[in-house]
């Protein structure tokens, strides 16, 4: 099709990408003398009335959108032979090619980049446009750092407009590995899954790969509607506090949970202090547009994604690596606990964690550690505590807080502790070693009450079996004593 002209009036030059249901073209439109990039789906969905749907419906969706880090929408024509969308072409890769080619990106980098989607997206929901589709491959990102959200493929517009429903309630649509739990139950959904999508692309531009992988669909759907993700300060070291409270506000599974709107995780994120190199021009409620210079893109457009259907999720899935992530999550948490309040010492990640990342070398401690439990994973010269005296020496509650987390995964490691039970009793220290490292004591002691009481209950249904843990009542008063 190269050298033939569409529409009489965009020729076309050579192919960017292709998808499951269209070819994206590089393009020239003659009658303006612009460069263009041009969405044509191929026959099969040309017969296809909810693909042809769609195709306006993404042109409608992104024409009453005016952003700078919005790709713009040109035209669109359905004719007997051809049905396409004429949209701006941006100098610029995907950041699906950016993170294979680059792994992890600096935090500063990342920040700029989820601000500006944010910003997006602001104006998105604003609008009544949900994109539903969030993801790396739809994020592009010119030479000079500017953002641009494309495919809009599967955005749900707001009813109110006068338009229905594409898919019935029981159909699922996005992609997988970034899609809000809600999202994935095929629940009704709002701007705060596009907010949970953010902090998936987020993660995986801070840890290399998002936060949940695995080898099925079904199993990182069940992923995303019951598992925490691995905490983001396993892999880097140099993350400010604050963006690892906001990632992890993104990534909470209840949609009330999330920061209240696109532009409030915006405003988060700049004020982190994103340099200018990567900033865009500034934007928020009721901002005006700008324009961005056009040129080709270096690799392909995104690929349109087709509907899923949805899965009958069994909760009882074997979660993939259970027993790695509980050790990473140990991991994490004690080193979260031994350094207070400060920057975490980097964690190393084991090979099969389900993230394919490379964790930074550990930078050698300054300080001896101050209690035994301080160096579970014996890497230095003292040991985590032992079967006979279970309970750390008396100090603060993050040192028995440490103890206690480097019996659970010494204990998982020897096989006593089943990982999925391991895993659940890490993620509840890890919440209130979070508490208590943002300083809210009283918030900690109730999340110990809680972990106290799953304890209670998993010796009751003989699933601690022989374990020994020290005086939990004595921790408990710790805490509560602030």
């Amino acid at each position: 099709m190269s050298d033939h002209v569409l529409g009489g009036r965009y020729h076309l030059q050579r192919p960017l990408g292709h998808g499951a249901t269209a070819t994206v073209w590089e393009a020239c439109d003659t009658r303006l003398e612009r460069n263009a990039a041009v969405k044509i789906l191929d026959a099969r969905s040309r017969a296809d009335p909810a693909a042809l749907e769609r195709l306006r419906r993404e042109a409608r969706s992104v024409a009453r959108l005016d952003h700078d880090n919005i790709v713009g929408m040109y035209d669109v024509d359905v004719a007997d032979d051809a049905a396409y969308l004429v949209m701006e072409l941006v100098d610029g890769r995907s950041l699906a090619e950016i993170i294979a080619r680059q792994g992890r990106l600096p935090v500063e980098r990342a920040v700029s980049i989820a601000a500006q989607v944010c910003d997006a997206l602001g104006a998105a929901h604003a609008a009544g446009v949900v994109h539903r589709d969030i993801k790396p491959s739809n994020i592009l990102v010119d030479a000079a750092g500017v953002v641009k959200v494309c495919d809009f493929g599967v955005a749900l517009l707001d009813r109110a407009a006068g338009e229905t429903a594409l898919t019935g309630a029981d159909l699922v649509v996005g992609t997988c590995q970034y899609m809000a739990p809600e999202q994935a139950a095929g629940d009704p959904v709002d701007g705060r899954a596009d907010l949970y999508a953010v902090g998936c692309v987020l993660y995986a531009m801070l840890a290399g790969a998002p936060p949940f992988v695995a080898s099925h669909p079904i199993d990182v759907l069940e992923l995303h509607l019951s598992e925490p993700p691995v905490p983001l300060r396993a892999f880097r070291a140099d993350l400010p506090p604050d963006l690892h409270r906001l990632v992890d506000e993104l990534l909470e599974k209840h949609a009330a949970d999330r920061p209240e709107s696109a532009w409030a995780a915006r405003d988060r994120l700049r004020a982190l202090g994103a340099p200018t190199a990567f900033s865009a021009p500034s934007r928020g409620p009721g901002a005006g547009s700008g324009t961005a210079a056009v040129v080709s893109p270096t690799r392909p457009l995104p690929a349109v994604t087709g509907r899923h259907r949805r899965w009958p999720l069994d909760r009882t899935t074997v979660l993939v690596a259970g027993g790695v992530v509980a050790a990473v999550l140990a991991t994490a948490l004690v080193f979260t606990l031994v350094t207070g309040r400060g920057t975490p010492a980097p964690a190393a990640s084991p090979p099969d964690a389900g993230i394919a990342v490379a964790a930074p070398p550990a930078e050698p401690s300054t300080e001896p550690p101050s209690d035994p439990a301080s160096d579970p994973a014996g890497t230095g010269s003292s040991a985590a505590p032992t079967a006979a005296s279970p309970a750390p020496r008396p100090g603060t509650a993050m040192d028995r807080l440490a103890g206690l987390a480097a019996i659970l995964q010494r204990e998982a490691d020897a096989g006593t502790l089943r990982p999925k039970v391991a895993k659940a009793l890490l993620h509840d220290l890890e919440g209130v070693a979070r508490q208590l490292d943002n300083g809210n004591t009283d918030q900690a002691a109730e999340r110990f009450d809680d972990f106290r009481d799953r304890v209670s209950e998993l010796r009751d249904e003989d699933e601690l079996g022989g374990v020994a843990l020290p005086d939990l009542d004595a921790i408990a008063g710790a805490l509560h004593a602030g």
